[in-house]
């Protein structure tokens, strides 16, 4: 609630901060919803999360009560030469970075969906991975991906993605919708039969330019973002932050390891 002299109460302020912090972590975790509120709530309950929201608001009383507003607008405050502060950088347990291996993740699985996706999209690209293998630029492509880290499969799932999104692109915009909400209810409908149709029933010629551009590039890094849910994770960022992403899972779910080459068809 709100003082007479228009201030918020700290009770006001305690909530208030609570519902910021949710909002904020609930974007930045890779947890399903209905995980995310089971956590936050066990931390209310059994780490004392509101009452660590009192130091802040403590603080800024202290501030205001004690530093007299006339004090810190006095013209000589600028007289004082800065001073050079080295702190020492600790890092809090509980922001720790956590790099072990998720209880979520297994081998037997990553080999598993590895090789139902080399399966899965091996029908959706095997010409055009033929014609671009004419290309004399195509070896040193293929290299230059690996050297950045990514592997075979990962490489193999961005270009069918790329490929059936510039398609389904061109079939889809061939008319009109009502809404934003109608064009992609359609859209996921036509990438959904797209995906089972063999190359041969709808080729397009795709040269290997069409692989060397920043939308493939955004196909590699949206690989990330597809396979959390085979993890039971999802997420809910506007704007993912694809190099921490894939930190996260080269440390916990061997994103950076796991392959099997014998599979790869480039």
């Amino acid at each position: 609630m709100v003082t007479k002299s228009g201030v918020l109460s700290s009770g006001t302020r305690g909530v208030l901060l609570s519902e910021y912090s949710k909002f904020i972590l609930d974007e930045l975790s890779l947890l399903p919803e209905a995980d995310f509120e089971a956590e936050f709530t066990r931390f209310f309950e059994e780490e004392d999360l509101a009452g660590k929201t009192l130091p802040g608001y403590l603080y800024q009383r202290l501030y205001r009560n004690l530093f007299v507003q006339e004090g810190f607008e006095d013209p000589d405050r600028a007289q004082f030469l800065g001073e050079k502060m080295y702190p020492e950088i600790v890092e809090s347990p509980a922001l720790a970075w956590e790099g072990n291996i998720s209880s979520k993740y297994s081998i037997e699985k990553s080999l598993a969906l590895i090789k139902g996706r080399y399966k899965n999209v091996e029908k959706q690209i095997y010409l055009t991975l033929e014609n671009i293998k004419k290309d004399p630029r195509y070896n040193q492509f293929i290299q230059q991906l690996r050297e950045k880290g990514w592997l075979d499969w990962q490489i193999v799932q961005a270009m069918y993605n790329h490929i059936l999104n510039y398609k389904t692109q061109g079939y889809v915009r061939q008319r009109d919708f009502s809404s934003e909400k109608e064009f992609e209810k359609r859209f996921q409908e036509v990438l959904w039969e797209l995906g089972k149709v063999d190359e041969q029933q709808m080729y397009v010629e795709f040269p290997l330019d069409f692989f060397m551009d920043k939308h493939f590039e955004f196909q590699l890094n949206n690989v990330l973002v597809l396979i959390l849910r085979r993890w039971e994770l999802e997420n809910k960022s506007r704007f993912p932050n694809f190099n921490s992403l894939r930190q996260f899972l080269n440390d916990r779910f061997n994103f950076g390891q796991d392959d099997l080459p014998e599979n790869s068809p480039l």
